[in-house]
This record gives C-alpha cells, sequence and structure tokens, in this order.
C-alpha cells in the first residue's frame, strides 16, 4: 500500500507541476514539500485534490496541517503526506 500512495504523491506532484524527480538524491520521504520542492498554497490544493480522486475520501489540508504542527520534528515532509494518506484510506 505505501508504495502505491507514494507513487500517486508523486504522481500528484507532477500535475501540481513540481517535479521532484528533478532534484540530485530524487524524491525522498525526507523531502519538505515547501523548503525542498517549493509547494505553494494553490499546489497544494491541486495535490488535495489529486489525492482524493485517487483514493475516493476528502483530504482535509486543515487536519494534516494540524497533525504535522502537533510534532516535534519538522513536518510536511513527503513521508508524513504519505503516512496521512494511508492512515485515512486503509
Amino acid at each position: 500500500m505505501a508504495e502505491t500512495v507514494w507513487r500517486h504523491v508523486l504522481d500528484a506532484l507532477a500535475e501540481a507541476g513540481i517535479e521532484s524527480g528533478a532534484l540530485p538524491e530524487g524524491p525522498t520521504p525526507e523531502l519538505s514539500l515547501a523548503e525542498d520542492l517549493g509547494v505553494d498554497s494553490f499546489q497544494l490544493m491541486k495535490l488535495a485534490r489529486h489525492l482524493e480522486k485517487a483514493y475516493d475520501f476528502r483530504f482535509s489540508i486543515a487536519d494534516w496541517v494540524m497533525a504535522e504542527e502537533q510534532k516535534e520534528t519538522g513536518g510536511f515532509q513527503l513521508g508524513s503526506l504519505v503516512a496521512f494518506v494511508q492512515a485515512h484510506t486503509q
């Protein structure tokens, strides 16, 4: 399941105009959406919409933000996005 979610997240990034494959180390779970990939709020909404279509669920950006803000370590990474989708689609 994780590999499928990972693929959908990468597809959603590409659909939003974010090319994660162009990075020297490639797309890794530790990449920050904002700092490393330059995702803005509009692109985040496009990303959420793509994931909603792929998994037929309501992706709440607000819920993800709240979950990330409760973490003691840096959040808003590709890996945490995949984990959030997995937790809400099983």
